[in-house]
């Protein structure tokens, strides 16, 4: 397809400024508008739309953003995961050379449209396209992280800047640790000056960190004015990554304390993610004064980050991704500019709508294999929603990389470290061990390759395809338990109970076995000490019938899909009594009640489920069905309206919605949700019956008219 055959519409903006906040939450930025901490980001609200951004699986960074770039889902993408073998052996970071599709900035430059790219995770190296690219490496010091001064020479990779005639001007806009003072610390640390910063220090490894995201954030800051000034552009998009970087770092410290926290550790980190913020709000002011009014703004987040009571105590567990663990399935969702709703919420955003309404803004069409939308709902005057086959198919010059351009090892060994600090991944594969340490590195990126990619195909109900992944998977690892976990639960999807059972018991004989070594540790450990004995004398004995909590969660669901409902919610209790703090516990307690047309009891643990994570939209799905059986139509309608404000893909809700609509006398509103719930499944009969009814009413009135 040439590009002269693509019909354009009438564009809905001038310019584009996208600015991505990994890891931003409503729950941590509420409280602090309230507060009137984040005036710049009030302000962007008060003139736009914002809502809820709901993330993908798995909700991993690198593969996020570049969905959020692309439209398209990391199966289609190519990009999956943190790092990926390296041409010469070993493995590197994830580079936008893993990218097979085109993004934003690739399909504008095909259309004539200039794009400034700042920090973009993953943009490295910096694709030649119409404007300008700063990679996500630009911000990396790689030199004088020992706080060596004057600072050693510091230089950037080759490929680092887009055009090359920007490269020594922006070198000077980056920030290292190093010049991070102790007065600049204390903005985000006020007790920084207070502490006791010795060699056994256990503050030292984290007031490092600090400067390090300090420095990082200022630099690509630096960089991003720098081009919104002096260099032309249609579309800026701005990646920062320190409030995930701070929230990782310190939202364990977060208010309110939680039991396992030292006081004095809490006392010292307590105000950092809070200051990370603000520090981003600022940033943000200054963007929109230099974006000017004529631009039209989005801003947005990956992914959430728990900051409540479902903060894990640590990234480990029975099969838990890691720092993952962490991430809420909702980010921000914020656009504001001319020709944008004024101070509305919107629901049902996604990642993959980002992409689309970019390219609408500019008055192009969307790529038909493109999964999101246009977020229509976000302008005051109805626009034309027209999509072509595919960007793919277009040909012309668009700024792409081609396959295996060549990366810098030292300035990869740098990222590499950075990933194992996060806890993304492990240390052997950040440092040089040899060539056996490269090959297990190679192969652990391999595997959770295929893991990502096996999470994906699951979320797009590709359940088979996934279960085949894990399969494999499991066969090579059998000790690796999340691979096992995973594929327990697709297993429960298919209805292969028994192979579901087997791994849960293999995984129990697993976790026994690892807590029989422990105490053989621990009781080690104590036989060194003079009065050892008596110690190891008093300690409880370990029970031979122990079951792990969320092993007890999984063969509850395995009875309750082999219809023995008693004992299912036997399984259940067990893990609620060990304190199972999991919104699937109390949601899979709510079928089983269902199954017995308990509906009373089926929506008290929807909603306790809610108390666990109040933006689970299939608990809010769960208590609006069981709303309805109860003739509370009211109650319905706002548990159906929470469900699809956060996914609005939940043709079950919207079935509950329209039938609980029409009961309360509003049947114009019924009519829309039974039909959008038959346009995402036509086979509801359910919703068929009910938009019959109220159609069959609806002439009844007309006729007696």
């Amino acid at each position: 397809m040439k590009i002269d055959e693509v019909q354009r519409m009438e564009p809905l903006a001038k310019k584009v400024l996208l600015v991505g906040w990994d890891a931003a939450d409503w729950q941590v930025i509420h409280p602090l508008m309230d507060a009137g901490k984040m005036p710049f980001l009030e302000k962007l609200i008060d003139n736009g739309v914002m809502g809820n951004l709901a993330t993908l699986e798995p909700a991993l960074s690198p593969m996020l953003w570049t969905s959020i770039a692309t439209g398209k889902t990391a199966d289609e993408h190519g990009v999956q995961g943190f790092i990926e073998p390296a041409p010469k052996g070993g493995v590197r970071p994830v580079t936008c050379v893993s990218r097979k599709v085109k993004a934003l900035w690739n399909i504008l430059m095909q259309n004539g449209l200039k794009s400034n790219v700042v920090g973009w995770w993953p943009s490295h190296p910096a694709e030649p396209i119409d404007g300008a690219m700063v990679s996500n490496r630009y911000q990396t010091a790689t030199t004088g992280l020992r706080g060596e001064w004057p600072l050693p020479e510091w230089p950037m990779s080759p490929g680092t800047v887009h055009p090359e005639r920007l490269a020594e001007t922006l070198a000077e806009f980056r920030f290292h640790p190093s010049e991070v003072q102790e007065d600049a610390v204390a903005t985000f640390m006020a007790k920084a000056p207070e502490l006791d910063l010795g060699k056994d220090s256990p503050y030292v490894k984290r007031m490092d960190s600090m400067r390090k995201i300090i420095a990082e954030c200022t630099s690509v800051h630096g960089a991003a004015t720098y081009l919104l000034e002096h260099e032309p552009w249609d579309l800026a998009a701005i990646y920062y990554d320190a409030i995930d970087h701070y929230s990782h770092l310190c939202m364990g410290f977060h208010p309110p304390r939680q039991p396992h926290i030292p006081k004095d550790q809490y006392e010292a980190f307590n105000d950092v993610v809070e200051s990370g913020y603000r520090y981003h709000d600022l940033m943000l002011g200054r963007l929109m004064e230099l974006a000017g009014e004529e631009t039209t703004i989005i801003l947005i987040s990956d992914h959430g980050f728990e900051s409540g009571e479902m903060r894990p105590k640590t990234s480990k567990g029975f099969g838990r991704p890691g720092p993952a663990a962490w991430h809420r399935p909702y980010g921000i969702f914020v656009m504001s500019g001319p020709g944008v709703q004024k101070d509305r919420r919107v629901a049902g955003a996604g990642l993959l709508d980002i992409a689309p309404t970019v390219l609408r803004l500019f008055g192009l069409p969307a790529g038909a294999d493109m999964g999101g939308r246009v977020l229509a709902e976000c302008f005051e005057k109805e626009v034309s929603l027209d999509r072509i086959p595919s960007w793919e198919e277009v040909e012309g010059e668009c700024g792409m990389h081609p396959p295996g351009q060549y990366e810098d090892p030292w300035e990869e060994q740098e990222m590499m470290r950075q990933l194992a600090d996060l806890g993304y991944i492990e240390e052997e594969e950040a440092g040089d061990g040899g060539k056996e340490a490269s090959e297990r590195a190679v192969k652990r990126a391999v595997a959770d390759r295929q893991f990502n990619l096996s999470r994906v195909l699951a979320s797009k109900g590709k359940i088979e395809e996934a279960a085949a992944i894990l399969e494999g998977l499991v066969a090579e690892q059998p000790e690796e338990k999340a691979f096992a976990l995973r594929l327990s639960h697709l297993y429960l999807t298919l209805g292969r109970m028994a192979d579901c059972r087997r791994l849960a018991e293999a995984a129990i004989e697993q976790a026994r076995a690892a807590r029989v070594e422990r105490r053989a540790e621990r009781e080690k450990k104590l036989a060194e000490q003079e009065d050892g004995a008596d110690k190891i004398a008093k300690l409880k004995p370990l029970d031979p019938e122990w079951v792990p909590a969320e092993a007890d969660f999984l063969l509850g669901c395995v009875a309750f899909g082999e219809g023995d409902a008693e004992k299912a919610m036997e399984h259940f209790h067990r893990a609620e009594d060990r304190k199972l703090r999991l919104p699937d516990l109390h949601i899979q307690m709510g079928r089983v009640h269902e199954r017995q047309e308990r509906w009373v009891d089926a929506e008290r643990a929807y909603r306790v489920a809610l108390t666990v994570d109040e933006d689970n939209a299939t608990a809010w799905n769960g208590a609006a069905q069981a709303c309805v059986k109860q003739e509370d139509f009211r109650g319905a309608v706002d548990a159906a309206l929470r469900a699809v404000g956060l996914r609005y893909a939940y043709p079950d809700a919207h079935r509950a919605l329209g039938i609980a609509l029409a009961e309360t006398g509003k049947p114009g509103r019924a009519k829309t949700a039974l039909q959008v719930c038959l346009r995402m499944n036509p086979k509801d009969e359910a919703a068929r019956e009910a938009l019959d009814r109220l159609e069959g009413k609806a002439e009844m009135v007309g006729a007696g008219a």
